[in-house]
Order: C-alpha cells, then sequence, then structure tokens
C-alpha cells in the first residue's frame, strides 16, 4: 500500500511539471509573436494578467477593424484608385469640391481623418497600423479629386488632416467676404429669357450656399420651427421677385393664397402654368399654318370643280369618246388638242390688247397735245 501511494505522488508531480513546461512554453511562443507585433521583451516572471489584458487589447482591434461601423474598416471597393468626386478640382469653385468630397468621405466612414476627430494613434498602440493605412487611402482619393497641377503641389504632405487645412488655406474663402459675394449675387438673379427651371435651380444654388455659411443656432423654444417658416417666406419673396412679368397674374395669386404656400407648392404651381403655354402656344401655332395653307388656295377653288372618274374598270373607261376630237379614252376637258385651241386662243387675245394698248399711244399724246 505504501508503495502504490507513493507511486501516485510521483505521478502527480509528474504531470504537474508537464503541465507547467507546457505552459511556460505557450507563454514563450505568446511572447514572442507579440515582441514581433510590438517591439517589447517579455521575462517567464511576467504577471499573467498582464498579458491576458495584452491579448484582449489585440483581438479587440482586430474585431473592430472587421465591424463596419468602424472607422478602420475597409470594403474590397475601397482601394486608391477610385474617384470620390465626378469632376476634378482645378482652382475654381472650391467651395462646391469641398461640399461633395466631405459627403463622400461621410459615406465612406472616412471625414473623421481630415476634421481631426480620429489623430494618429502612439508608436506603442495597436492601431497604429490601421490608422495609417486608412490615412494613406484618403490621401490617396484627394489626390484623385485634383487636378495634377494642383496635386503636385501637395502630393509629399504626409497626413490626410495637414492636406485639408492645406487646401482650405489656399482656396477657401472667409466667410465674411464670401457671404457679401453669394448675397450680391443673389439679389441680382432673375429669370429673363431662361425656363422657371433653370431660374429655381440657380437661385436654389445660392440658398443652400448661404445656408452652409451661416450656422445659425437653433431656438430652443420652438425647436426651429418658426425660424424655417421665416426662412422660407423669405425665399419665397426673392423668387416671386426675380420672374418675369408674364407671370403677374400666378404671382398675385400666389400672394393671395392663405396660408402662405412653401417654395416647392409655389414651383409645382409655376411648372403648370409654363406646361399650360407650351401647349397652348403649339396649338396656336398649328392654327396659324392651317390658316396660311387656307389662304394659298384660290378664293373660287372649290372641289366641286374637281373632275371625278366615275369609271371603275377599264372597259368603262374605253367607253369614254371625246366630243371635241371624237377620239375614246379621254372626255372633252381632258383632250390634249381642245387644251391647244384654248391656249392658242388665249395667246391671240393676248396680242390684240397689246397691239390695241400700242395703237392708243399716239392718238392719246396727239390728243392731249390739241389741247
Amino acid at each position: 500500500m505504501a508503495d502504490s501511494s507513493k507511486r501516485k505522488r510521483m505521478m502527480h508531480l509528474m504531470t504537474m511539471n508537464i503541465n507547467k513546461s507546457s505552459r511556460d512554453m505557450k507563454i514563450k511562443r505568446d511572447q514572442s509573436e507579440f515582441s514581433l507585433h510590438f517591439g517589447l521583451v517579455f521575462h517567464l516572471d511576467s504577471e499573467i494578467e498582464v498579458l491576458d489584458l495584452m491579448y484582449e487589447d489585440y483581438f479587440t482591434a482586430e474585431r473592430s477593424s472587421m465591424d463596419s461601423s468602424n472607422v478602420f474598416f475597409l470594403q474590397s471597393s475601397d482601394n486608391p484608385g477610385i474617384m470620390l468626386v465626378s469632376k476634378p478640382f482645378d482652382g475654381n469653385g472650391y467651395g462646391a469640391w469641398r461640399r461633395a468630397m466631405e459627403i463622400a468621405l461621410t459615406a465612406k466612414n472616412k471625414l473623421v481623418f481630415v476634421n481631426g476627430s480620429c489623430k494618429r494613434p502612439s508608436v506603442a498602440s495597436i492601431d497604429l497600423q490601421n490608422w495609417e493605412r486608412c490615412n494613406s487611402i484618403v490621401i490617396s482619393w484627394i489626390l484623385n479629386g485634383l487636378t495634377s497641377d494642383i496635386s503636385g503641389s501637395v502630393v509629399y504632405i504626409k497626413t490626410a488632416r495637414e492636406m485639408w487645412l492645406e487646401l482650405e488655406g489656399r482656396f477657401g474663402q472667409l466667410n465674411g467676404p464670401l457671404l457679401y459675394q453669394l448675397q450680391k449675387e443673389l439679389s441680382q438673379v432673375y429669370q429673363g429669357y431662361s425656363s422657371v427651371t433653370s431660374y429655381f435651380t440657380r437661385i436654389k444654388s445660392l440658398w443652400d450656399e448661404i445656408q452652409c455659411l451661416n450656422d445659425m443656432p437653433l431656438c430652443q423654444y420652438c425647436m426651429g420651427v418658426e425660424q424655417a417658416k421665416y426662412e422660407e417666406k423669405q425665399k419665397l419673396a426673392q423668387l416671386l421677385m426675380g420672374l418675369n412679368e408674364s407671370y403677374s397674374a400666378t404671382r398675385g395669386n400666389i400672394l393671395m393664397m392663405k396660408p402662405f404656400p412653401s417654395v416647392r407648392e409655389a414651383y409645382s404651381i409655376w411648372i403648370e402654368k409654363e406646361k399650360q403655354r407650351e401647349v397652348s402656344s403649339t396649338m396656336q401655332f398649328n392654327s396659324e399654318v392651317v390658316s396660311m395653307n387656307a389662304g394659298s388656295l384660290p378664293r373660287n377653288y372649290s372641289t366641286k370643280n374637281v373632275p371625278q372618274f366615275p369609271y371603275k374598270n377599264k372597259s368603262d373607261f374605253r367607253k369614254i369618246i371625246c366630243e371635241y376630237c371624237k377620239k375614246t379614252g379621254h372626255s372633252k376637258d381632258k383632250c390634249f388638242k381642245n387644251s391647244s385651241q384654248q391656249s392658242d386662243e388665249i395667246a391671240r387675245n393676248v396680242n390684240m390688247v397689246t397691239n390695241s394698248t400700242t395703237m392708243a399711244g399716239p392718238f392719246t399724246e396727239e390728243a392731249s397735245g390739241s389741247w
């Protein structure tokens, strides 16, 4: 019994030593992997809790980079060669280009790399590699949206935030002068010879750009409802003032409406009125063409004078006998000889009138001279 119990104790100690050796080997393997990733050196006597904590941070970062809501997430289509805007920026229209880039970067969940929200992590951070990859992607997208001349001047900037600030400082205007310029253009917008759609598109683009510059605080009392109604009335008044005088009746009807219509409702009324005018002008043009064609016919023209052909087959046609030349196959009004005879008579009558006019000339002169 003593030998068996002693043997069991020895087996238990050997099992513990084997487990301890396996655990030490696992720690060494994990230490080697983390030292390659982070340049850190561990000792065998380090705390197990520290190793577990770093394990948790590492795999949390890996899972977050695979989450579509994470800023470091990249889709398969997010490559450096895509172009986010339809037209590269050439130095003109920076405000519209910036707005288009902001919309595209927001859709890609990468706007934080240009507005300063996502800063560069520290060297020891496990997110550094993901940040550098996404930063390079955003830089490529910005360069693709610039012409070759402008992109060549900012290609050596290292971060997307610095590149964005460089473009903003060179091409962006201060809100004061730009707001003055937009308000001046808005006061000079008239419909002129353009359509209602073109006029509305032009004035609405100015409204939207001015609204982006004016960051009005939200009213806490009405949550911006009354402010929105006031701005809607101001926009409708500006839109009415720029319309042509041909829409004066429609303008008066809109001003008399209660409650006051919105800009969209007024625009729908103008579009309907414009379509009605196009239809009426087309109908008037067609009636004038018909009148001109009717006026070009002779006054005594009638379908009654048009000879009818009552014969249905060739046998009936051959039974016709011309009363002038006594031949078959045609009537008197279709006879060629009769037509020639009538032409000769008309020519003789014209010659007689001409000769009589010539003879009356000397007689008139002598008679006038005798008086």
